[in-house]
């Protein structure tokens, strides 16, 4: 119980000297200096980005550090220098105090709203303009009837109760605005809505129990200015932990998007390297190759003389390896030139069914004894890059071969609407897993594990497809399951572009 009296007794002391011009002085001060930090934390981060909604804080603070500025000069006067300044500069305190502090909260307000009117600032600047010129015609109509003056216990107040009262409505109205605006707009107010909720409730409650005090009790209820004692400093506290907050989530998203600057800058030329020595050491390659392939085609042929059976099916292995690897070079190059983003589409009106028709190899259907269908439109024409197609047809073909059991299937379809025409590759091979689809199209990637697969490959055939068919600003899809075999489908903008009689390629 002793504590508890101690703790009431040094609760009503506080509150005691709150309600005293030193403790007035106090409170002001502690405002000045906290305004004071946050202006300059402002200040200083405009300076870095001169962002627009920094300039309403700017403005909001500014006018917040002066109008405590001027309380605390005359409250300093009055207590340490024993001088009255009434006669010269009392009658204006509350004019510049109560202006200013609206002020603010109308640039506090619409500072913290700046992200629901970032689309149409014009009508931003028209409401904050707005409620400034009425401030001012109100604050130019008060200072004709009301006048400050120090009572009994030399506090300033109001002795004209309604001015009073008009601008702590409109107070009330700003922040109740406010508050409003933010609950109903959370989401596009960003992560912070919720503590700018709680420093617009808390600074709401000044100016409600301020006209509960002023039109119940005179502005005479001690208990009433003992509620509203902390409230602006927590107000305060409040929106400086926002503006904190903001400040270092910026400082800290520019530091990580340096360091990703760097890592991107430092990986795109590792990328420049690899591209550059995957196409070198390709095109090196290239010529001792096709050397070796012409010398493992004359021995398998009898130039260099008679070879036995045994030698024959070596030179034949070798032969096919080296086969094997020209097509990976191949592919390797194709793929390089298509991510540089070097080659470009020699357009032109090709017909769909005869390109299909040249680019599948029936003779390698038949070995497996698949049936091919080409159930294309036998008159329907498209605008493409014919060799690209083509590449991009024998690709699937293949695949669709190596993948589907004897006396499997392979369809190809085909099908126009109004702006896309559409090209599908159905077999009814083993199938792909569904999670192994969204992979399909990584590089070097196999359905199969590289120890037990049965079907050789390099992993690269479809992303070569899936570049040329973006490159023709297309899409391509794949809908597949185990033992249900798989459908490619391709989906090609149709272009409209100038062909001449001739059929002449056009670049783009």
């Amino acid at each position: 119980m002793a504590y508890l009296e101690s703790f009431i007794a040094l609760f009503h002391a506080v509150n005691d000297f709150l309600g005293t011009l030193d403790g007035e002085l106090f409170k002001n001060t502690i405002d000045l200096v906290l305004f004071t930090i946050v202006l300059y934390m402002l200040l200083s981060e405009w300076l870095k980005n001169r962002k627009k909604d920094l300039l309403y804080l700017i403005a909001a603070f500014a006018s917040l550090v002066l109008g405590r500025a001027l309380i605390t000069i005359s409250q300093g006067f009055l207590i340490f220098r024993d001088i009255n300044p009434a006669k010269w500069f009392m009658p204006f305190i509350p004019v510049f105090d109560q202006g200013l502090e609206i002020f603010a909260l109308i640039l506090l307000t619409h500072a913290f709203l700046y992200p629901l009117f970032k689309e149409n600032t014009k009508k931003f600047h028209k409401q904050i303009f707005f409620l400034i010129y009425i401030l001012l015609l109100i604050a130019s109509l008060s200072e004709l009837i009301w006048l400050n003056t120090i009572n009994n216990n030399s506090l300033f107040q109001f002795k004209n109760h309604f001015t009073f009262i008009i601008l702590e409505i409109i107070k009330f109205m700003l922040l109740f605005y406010a508050t409003i605006m933010v609950l109903s707009n959370k989401k596009k107010i960003g992560r912070y809505a919720n503590h700018i909720l709680s420093a617009f409730i808390i600074y709401l409650f000044i100016p409600v129990i301020n006209l509960v005090n002023s039109i119940f009790f005179n502005y005479t209820s001690k208990l009433l200015r003992v509620i509203i004692h902390p409230l602006p400093f927590l107000a305060t506290l409040l929106f400086l932990r926002v503006i904190f907050l903001k400040l270092v989530d910026k400082a800290t998203l520019k530091h990580e998007l340096s360091i990703t600057k760097q890592k991107y800058k430092v990986a795109e030329e590792l990328n420049k390297l690899k591209d550059e020595f995957v196409s070198v050491v390709s095109h090196e390659l290239r010529t001792p190759l096709t050397n070796i392939k012409l010398y493992l085609s004359l021995l398998l042929n009898g130039e260099f003389g008679k070879i036995s059976k045994s030698q024959k099916e070596t030179v034949t292995i070798i032969n096919n390896e080296s086969n094997r690897l020209s097509s990976l070079i191949e592919d390797i190059l194709s793929l390089a030139k298509l991510e540089q983003k070097k080659e470009k589409l020699l357009l032109k009106k090709i017909n769909l069914f005869q390109l299909v028709e040249s680019s599948i190899y029936y003779n390698l259907a038949k070995e497996k004894r698949i049936k091919v269908k080409n159930n294309i439109p036998k008159k329907m024409e498209v605008i493409v890059d014919e060799n690209k197609i083509k590449q991009v047809i024998i690709n699937l073909f293949s695949n669709a071969i190596k993948f589907t059991p004897e006396k499997g299937t392979i369809t190809f379809s085909a099908l126009t609407d109004d702006q896309n025409w559409h090209l599908s590759i159905k077999d009814t091979g083993i199938g792909i897993p569904k999670e192994k689809i969204p992979q399909l199209f990584n590089k070097f990637f196999q359905v199969e594990n590289h120890l037990t697969r049965k079907v050789a490959g390099t992993g690269l055939g479809l992303v070569i497809v899936k570049k040329i068919v973006e490159l023709h600003n297309g899409a391509i899809a794949v809908d597949s399951e185990i033992n249900n075999g798989a459908t490619f489908k391709m989906k090609f903008p149709i272009y409209q572009i100038q062909i001449d009689n001739k059929n002449n390629a056009k670049d783009i």
